[in-house]
């Protein structure tokens, strides 16, 4: 019972269920002698328990690793590990100077124990070059930590254990300079056979990157140009390049890189990479000239092919590198902007975007230790399935990148929105709705986008049904629309007014107030639609956005919420724009049948209108009009089962009935033979369809 690994067992426990007082207490008692075998290491597992729940405080965490320090039962390396643990947990809990304070007190207990005193003092002197602020003082300290570093080469785990605390203070402070001395000075001591030359090499760049990183999306360019050269030189790894010369060119000094480069590749500083590095200096240059460049965007698309095809050039020369992560991925990107340039509303080139995939997919799966490499492999596989229209495979990736996070605010927009499209087009609209709302509840970040947020809501919400908050979201963008581009405003005008007929038309939420304010939005609609400019198909542009296709859906609704002769007036106007796009229909994504139903259906309404207002002649021209548009559509579709045709010859028997139309009787029961012929066929229980059989044969 009162044996140490007793105590400690039961202190384990006791943070199992969070009583930590008594397990701190336990922990207390326990002496250095006492911490041999298995002791030492379920008291450090305690410990990083109850650190892990801040119980243990800043001040007082050198007391509780102390008996693992100086115990004589535990073997060496395994206090050199506790010793690495302890100055790590202490980086984060206390700013440079206290731990210098610190440090300089703790060292004076290690007299008898050598290597530990060396891992204090490098720790002890790597912070005070960074704290001082003369080159002279910090020389001085590094002459100390360099006599360490030469001291202890020969000793495998304290060697280790110095360089990554070392790198780690000094990739924290952005102290470039001396990084690079204690980076080289390890590799100087570890042979390049040796799997620690290996191991130095991803652990110098791991924690330079991160940094780097970090001054990047911290848009401090300058200190993250200087993370990345460092790399460079030191490693000549390809993410480093990247690094490099984007920072550079964020930071407005792309234009001196090409003689950087050049010399130092004349130095036989880098080799190979030469070709991977012209190919990211050409796509820069090229990408930040054309966009400033005022030229019409075919001339803009046959230089950008011929940049990308130039790039996959240059990186067959760098072929030693094709099995790094980071040349698969620029392969895959030029591809992919290949691919874009080559979409041509459906058509695309299937050659480029199979391998735009396989290469991405090759750079996810040589990266996958590399977390900055998946997420762009993903976020690029993701948009080359969303423009190629494979909507659920651009949806699967966007969701595996979703789980690695986002480096900075403008990221995290595009793929919530591109997100949101591609579940659109899935028809999940509560995932479209949700991506956007979160981006909403974000907005602070995203500077002049709350608009655009609230106007893509709105249309979500009125594919998911939801038209009262579509009324919301939609009302609310207009309001703070203000000059954004009309074609956004009028397509949103309409969205609401749809919106409103949607609920006026519900018996649930029918009310007198809701048709007005559906019929404003609709008129407002129809005075933008003459100031509206046609965007015609082409590229990614599937659809001709045409403004009689909005005049006519306006006139459309509007139609249905009227009576009488205003009614009619505007059927009559539907029925005119619907003529009026009669050579346009391709464009518009429109089917022709779909097209000769609605001029028939709108007929019918038009002809039945007049009946209720008693004015037969009027109602007979358009039986008239509407059964040579119906001739006209069985030539070319035939009578086989379709509700739209058999719907019309319904409504056209019922309206000749009542108004004792005689005209084209016998060639109308032939119709109406023929398609109740087909009806028959089907031989089905479904119920609608055989409603509309009994409708025939009534």
């Amino acid at each position: 019972k009162n044996s140490a690994t007793s105590k400690l067992v039961q202190a384990i426990l006791y943070s199992y269920i969070e009583r930590y007082v008594q397990s701190l207490k336990l922990i207390k008692s326990i002496s250095d002698l006492e911490l041999s075998g298995v002791n030492h290491i379920l008291y450090s597992l305690v410990l990083n328990g109850l650190e892990s729940k801040k119980i243990i405080n800043a001040d007082n965490v050198f007391r509780y690793y102390k008996p693992l320090l100086n115990s004589d039962k535990i073997p060496q390396e395994s206090q050199l590990f506790y010793a690495f643990v302890y100055l790590s947990k202490l980086q984060t809990l206390k700013d440079k100077k206290s731990r210098i304070i610190l440090l300089e007190k703790q060292m004076a207990t290690f007299k008898n124990k050598i290597q530990l005193a060396q891992i204090f003092k490098a720790e002890w002197s790597s912070l005070k070059i960074i704290v001082e602020q003369d080159k002279k003082s910090k020389s001085k300290y590094y002459q100390v930590l360099d006599k360490i570093m030469s001291e202890t080469r020969s000793e495998y785990f304290l060697r280790k254990s110095i360089y990554v605390r070392v790198l780690e203070n000094f990739i924290e402070a952005d102290e470039v300079q001396y990084l690079t001395y204690v980076a080289t000075t390890w590799l100087k001591y570890t042979d390049k056979s040796d799997t620690e030359f290996a191991y130095a090499r991803d652990i110098y760049i791991d924690k330079v990157f991160a940094r780097a990183y970090m001054n990047f999306s911290d848009k401090n360019y300058n200190y993250a140009a200087n993370n990345f050269f460092g790399a460079v030189g030191f490693t000549d790894d390809l993410e480093s390049h990247f690094g490099y010369i984007k920072s550079s060119f964020f930071n407005n000094k792309g234009q001196d890189l090409n003689k950087t480069y050049e010399s130092m590749y004349q130095r036989k500083v880098i080799n190979e990479s030469i070709h991977y590095v012209n190919s990211i200096l050409e796509l820069s240059q090229f990408l930040s000239e054309i966009n400033n460049k005022s030229i019409n965007i075919e001339r803009k698309k046959v230089e950008q092919v011929k940049l990308f095809e130039d790039v996959l050039k240059k990186l067959k020369d760098a072929s030693t590198f094709f099995q790094t992560p980071v040349y698969q991925l620029l392969l895959g990107f030029s591809y992919l902007k290949l691919t874009e340039l080559s979409i041509d509303r459906y058509e695309f080139s299937q050659e480029m975007s199979s391998l735009a995939h396989k290469h991405l997919m090759l750079a996810y799966d040589l990266g996958r230790y590399n977390k900055r490499v998946r997420a762009s492999a993903l976020s690029n596989l993701s948009f080359l399935h969303l423009h190629i229209s494979n909507w659920g495979m651009a949806k699967r990736f966007f969701e595996m990148r979703e789980k690695l996070g986002f480096v900075d605010n403008d990221q995290m927009f595009s793929h919530y929105w591109f997100y949101a499209k591609a579940s659109y087009y899935l028809s999940d609209y509560e995932v479209a709705i949700s991506s956007i709302q979160r981006l909403l509840k974000n907005v602070k970040n995203f500077k002049d986008r709350d608009a655009v947020l609230l106007q893509k809501l709105a249309f979500y919400q009125l594919s998911n049904g939801d038209y009262k908050s579509a009324e919301i979201n939609f009302l609310a963008y207009l309001n703070i629309a203000g000059k954004d581009d009309l074609w956004n405003i009028a397509k949103s005008e309409l969205g609401l007014g749809y919106a409103q007929f949607k609920m006026f038309t519900d018996k649930k939420t029918r009310n007198n107030l809701l048709k007005t304010r559906a019929l404003n939005s609709f008129k407002k609609v129809l005075a933008k639609v003459e100031t509206l400019k046609t965007l015609t198909v082409g590229g990614e542009r599937k659809i001709e956005q045409n403004p009689q296709r909005l005049k006519m859906l306006a006139q459309g609704y509007m139609a249905q919420l009227l009576e009488g002769k205003e009614a009619i007036t505007a059927l009559n106007n539907y029925l005119n724009t619907l003529n009026q796009i009669s050579n346009s229909l391709s464009d518009l994504a429109m089917i022709k049948s779909k097209w000769q139903a609605s001029i028939i259906k709108t007929q019918l309404n038009i002809a039945h209108k007049h009946y209720i207002n008693n004015d037969i002649v009027k109602s007979h021209k358009y039986l008239k009009l509407s059964f040579a548009n119906l001739r006209e559509y069985i030539e070319e579709n035939t009578l086989a089962f379709n509700t739209d045709l058999h719907n019309a010859l319904v409504s056209w028997s019922d309206l000749a009935l009542a108004t004792n139309f005689t005209e084209n009787t016998k060639e109308f029961n032939g119709y109406l033979s023929g398609a109740i012929s087909e009806i028959k066929k089907l031989d089905t229980e479904n119920p609608s369809v055989k409603r509309l059989l009994l409708r025939l044969l009534k």
